[in-house]
């Protein structure tokens, strides 16, 4: 195929040599600046409804993104289409929505919600190269681009390109002609400290503005006679507009990219034509308004038509250069849809072959178009065990080979989890939470994994669990898993604090579970839990329990927060039977002492959101059913609290069944009215009922508590931050502050 493509190339080239002869060639030197890249793309529109043509490209940064396009074939027009549509914003993040993570996964997101970045490996402390790894800005690329084939050079494009970056050791321009396009249009756009550098041939390379911002020189040394120059680059800072130190460290930034630009500026020869849009107010992390530099861009462009118009070629002439390309991008467009003859694991990571491939889920043998490899490899990637996933197309004798590369978290195998957590109602003392959590993982052959929490604050334990994953494909699995709990649980009598009860719980629980797919899990095991009790209002010695039991348990979970979401749903049941021990029970009466009996709690949780537009609904309901020969359990059920059965104290109401249901609409005023999408604030309200009873005879339906709330809230990167008001019957209100801990 490589050989087919080249010889229509060298015909499409022979046939066009006549004609082109003649005139000289013109290159596109294009900045970079983030989001006013689409200047660059005006001035294009305006070359090309001038018929001007372009015969060498070099770009940097977003340069070399639209440069790139231009390159393949793609019209002014169409690039901007694509532009628009790419969600570049979408490279400022690279954390994985919650709903795409793995069942088990969801645990550790909720309450582990400071996003530590930290892991350990031979006897030091590690931390990734950068804030962000460039996973979503792959994906925009490529969305851009599509499954293009890597190149021998360059050269095969429609227009002969090249993207500029800069050698992480050297600080040198690194010029990069061949390869995969899309890698080296990243590498180019590489914001040093930002993102993990791109590794191409062994350099570590980054942002080609800190070396050659205006790839002037480059241009002409592909053969050039007449240069346009398209200059978007962000000027120095007043000192007036120095106020922090974001801004100190732009302006050293913006000391080489200067010093660089002005230096090859200084190489344009008289005939070269140098365009700068007036573009110095836009921001370059603003990709919320695109149009604007476009407008501004077509604007210089427009203003400088005389000198423009001199490079102009007939309409036939140009018709047919534009043909040419058409032809070029058609042969690129015609080998993504031919179908894949194998695909190539490149597995840079501990994690076994099967457990990739089974979050792959490609075939060979079909066309696998950019839409499914981008959810493939999101799908990989949303394994949350890998920095970067890629995926480029060669050539070999059998066909089309799809080769997807996976690099581990170079901070990894062993990693560092903090959560955070602060819940109010201004009465009670509030209810503070400091989790810590380090994992040891790689410790079988199947990648388990030994991790140990400490939390500390109100309450405290030590959680212990060895993961087992059973298969390489990691869908059986088996974990053992040992507990301490020191609880102190207030007890209300209406909604009266009257008394502590101090718990000290032993847990330890044998699981076999099989993993349905990436978001539920069945699951069944032991449990073997042991405790003593100490009520502070009665004297005497501690009343031990032991609660020995059996379980089966299944879990579903699609929500993207768990705290206000807005799409997705989350389900959970459980069944637990248990041989309970306990000498007395304080709370629930006065059963036989050292009589053992057995009780089976039905547990069920459901909790639904959806959103259109700037208006949500969320649902949640929980049932908790127990069966059991002494009518008592110390697994109580509890309910109150924040959206809860707001109005109440948290979990002021205690029996042995509960059913509780709300339905909550949020409506999302920092969209509507600030602007913020990925940090949106709730307004909102919920109606709520719910009670607890001692026994299944008590159950009575028209008891039900009914309350309701009013809030204001976000999510945020620390989890929730709420405050609310909560009126139940029986004149029972509160105010709630919540500060990460999930609502």
């Amino acid at each position: 195929m490589n050989t087919c493509r080249t010889l229509l190339l060298m015909a499409l080239l022979l046939s066009g040599f006549q004609a082109q002869a003649e005139r000289p060639k013109i290159g596109l030197a294009l900045t970079g600046g983030g989001a006013k890249g689409s200047a660059h793309v005006g001035v294009i529109e305006v070359l090309e409804a001038n018929n001007i043509p372009v015969d060498y490209i070099a770009g940097t940064s977003i340069g070399a993104y639209v440069g790139g396009l231009y390159a393949l074939g793609y019209s002014g027009a169409e690039i901007r289409e694509i532009m628009y549509n790419a969600e570049l914003e979408g490279g400022f993040s690279d954390s994985i929505d919650r709903a795409k993570l793995q069942y088990r996964d969801k645990r550790t997101h909720d309450k582990f919600n400071v996003g530590l970045q930290m892991g350990y490996r031979n006897k030091e402390t590690r931390f990734p190269w950068g804030l962000l790894y460039g996973q979503s800005m792959s994906a925009a690329f490529r969305r851009s681009v599509g499954n293009i084939p890597n190149f021998d050079s360059f050269d095969e494009l429609a227009i002969p390109f090249r993207a500029i970056a800069t050698d992480l050791a050297t600080n040198k321009a690194v010029v990069l002609d061949k390869g995969n396009l899309i890698k080296s249009m990243k590498a180019s756009a590489t914001v040093p400290g930002a993102l993990v550098p791109v590794v191409l041939n062994g350099k570590y390379l980054v942002d080609g503005g800190m070396a050659a911002n205006l790839p002037v020189s480059q241009v002409r040394e592909m053969g050039a006679d007449i240069i346009i120059a398209i200059d978007i680059s962000a000027p120095m800072q007043d000192v007036a507009e120095i106020r922090s130190g974001l801004s100190v460290l732009n302006q050293i930034s913006n000391f080489l990219t200067v010093k660089n630009l002005e230096e090859q500026k200084e190489l344009l020869a008289d005939d070269d034509i140098y365009i700068r849009p007036d573009i110095d107010h836009l921001e370059t992390a603003d990709f919320s308004d695109l149009t604007r530099a476009y407008d501004k861009g077509k604007a210089a462009a427009e203003k400088q038509l005389q000198d423009l118009r001199n490079l102009s070629i007939d309409a036939q002439q140009y018709q047919q250069y534009r043909q040419r390309k058409r032809e070029k991008l058609g042969i690129l467009i015609g080998e993504a849809n031919q179908p894949v003859a194998r695909i190539i694991l490149s597995n840079r990571s501990h994690y076994n072959k099967a457990f990739i491939l089974d979050a792959l889920d490609l075939e060979s043998g079909v066309v696998i178009t950019t839409e499914e490899l981008l959810a493939a490899i999101d799908r990989v990637y949303s394994l949350d065990r890998f920095e970067l996933v890629d995926a480029f197309f060669e050539q070999h004798a059998e066909g089309r080979v799809l080769v997807v590369e996976v690099i581990e978290k170079s901070w990894g195998p062993n990693y560092f989890d903090v959560g955070l957590g602060f819940e109010h109602d201004f009465s009670l003392d509030p209810v503070i939470n400091f989790d810590f959590a380090y994992i040891l993982g790689d410790i079988t052959n199947n990648n388990g994994e030994w991790r140990n929490e400490l939390g500390l604050g109100t309450d405290s334990n030590f959680r212990s669990e060895l993961y087992l994953p059973l298969d390489q494909a990691q869908r059986f699995y088996g974990s053992v898993v040992y507990e301490f709990r020191r609880e102190g649980r207030n007890f209300f009598s209406d909604n009266k604090h009257t008394f502590v009860v101090d718990f000290d719980i032993h847990q330890l629980d044998f699981t076999l579970g099989y993993k349905l797919d990436a978001v539920s899990v069945v699951e069944s095991g032991l449990t073997l839990e042991e405790g003593d009790i100490d009520i502070e209002v009665i004297p005497g010695d501690d009343v031990p329990y032991k609660s020995p039991g059996v379980f089966i348990r299944y879990g579903y979970d699609t929500l993207d927060r768990i705290s206000f979401p807005s799409h997705g749903s989350r389900f959970k049941l459980s069944v637990i039977h248990r041989e309970e021990d306990i000498e007395g029970d304080p709370i629930f009466g006065n059963p036989a002492l050292g009589k053992d009996y057995g009780s089976t709690q039905y547990l069920m949780e459901w909790k639904a959101a959806a959103t259109s537009g700037n208006h949500g609904l969320v649902g949640k309901a929980s049932f908790t059913y127990l069966d059991t020969e002494e009518d008592q359990s110390v697994h109580y059920a509890q309910l109150g609290g924040f959206l809860n059965l707001s109005g109440y104290h948290r979990n002021a109401l205690v029996g042995n069944n509960r059913v509780f249901g709300l339905i909550s609409y949020q409506y999302n005023l920092g969209q509507s009215l600030f602007g913020l999408t990925r940090f949106p604030v709730y307004v909102g309200g919920s109606l709520e009922a719910g009670n607890v009873w001692g026994t299944p005879d008590s159950i009575k339906y028209d008891e039900l508590i009914k309350a309701g709330s009013i809030f204001i809230g976000t999510d945020s990167k620390l989890g929730p931050v709420a405050l609310g008001y909560g009126l139940a019957e029986g004149n029972n209100s509160a105010i709630y502050l919540y500060l990460g801990k999930n609502i």
